[in-house]
C-alpha cells in the first residue's frame, strides 16, 4: 500500500508540474517613451511604444532614417547627410538589437519547452516504474492472501473432520 501511495504521489507531482509550467502567465505591458534625435530644422519626434511593437517600431525608424538619408544625399547638403547617416546607423543598431533579443527569447522559449518535455517524460517513466513495482507487490500480496485463505480453509476442513472423532 505504501508503494501505491508513492506512485500516486509521483503522478500527482507530475500533473502539478505540467499544469504550472504550461499555465499562461499574466503579461505585463509597459510603455516607454523614445525620443529620437532629429537633424537641425526638423521637428522632434516623441513615440510611445509597448514591448510588442518594439520590433515594428525599430524597423519603421530604420526605414524612415534610410528615406531621410536618401533625401539628404539627393539635396547635396553635407551636414544633413551626416546627421541622417548617424540617425540611420543608430536605427540600424537598434533594429539589430531588437532582432537579437527576439531570437534569444525564441531560443529560450524553445529550450524551456524542451526541458519541460524532458522532465515530463522523466516523471512519466518514474511513475511507470513505480506502477510496475506496485503491480508486482499487489500480485505477490494477492498470491500470499490466496495461500493464506487456502491454508485456512484446509485447516477449517480438517477441524470439521476432527469434530466427529
Amino acid at each position: 500500500m505504501k508503494k501505491l501511495n508513492v506512485g500516486l504521489l509521483a503522478l500527482a507531482a507530475a500533473g502539478m508540474f505540467f499544469t504550472t509550467s504550461c499555465e499562461p502567465k499574466d503579461k505585463i505591458v509597459e510603455e516607454e517613451t523614445v525620443i529620437v534625435e532629429a537633424p537641425e530644422g526638423d521637428t522632434l519626434v516623441v513615440e510611445e511604444t509597448t514591448p510588442d511593437s518594439d520590433a515594428t517600431a525599430a524597423e519603421l525608424r530604420l526605414k524612415e532614417a534610410q528615406a531621410k538619408l536618401d533625401e539628404a544625399i539627393k539635396s547635396g547638403d553635407k551636414a544633413a547627410q551626416d546627421a541622417a547617416q548617424k540617425a540611420k546607423d543608430e536605427a540600424q543598431t537598434a533594429w539589430e538589437k531588437v532582432k537579437a533579443a527576439a531570437n534569444n527569447t525564441a531560443d529560450a522559449v524553445e529550450e524551456g519547452a524542451k526541458d519541460v518535455a524532458n522532465e515530463t517524460k522523466k516523471v512519466a517513466n518514474e511513475v511507470g516504474d513505480k506502477s510496475k513495482e506496485v503491480y508486482q507487490d499487489t500480485k505477490e500480496g494477492v498470491k500470499e492472501a490466496a495461500k493464506d485463505v487456502k491454508d485456512g480453509a484446509k485447516k477449517v476442513g480438517e477441524d470439521i473432520k476432527n469434530i466427529g472423532k
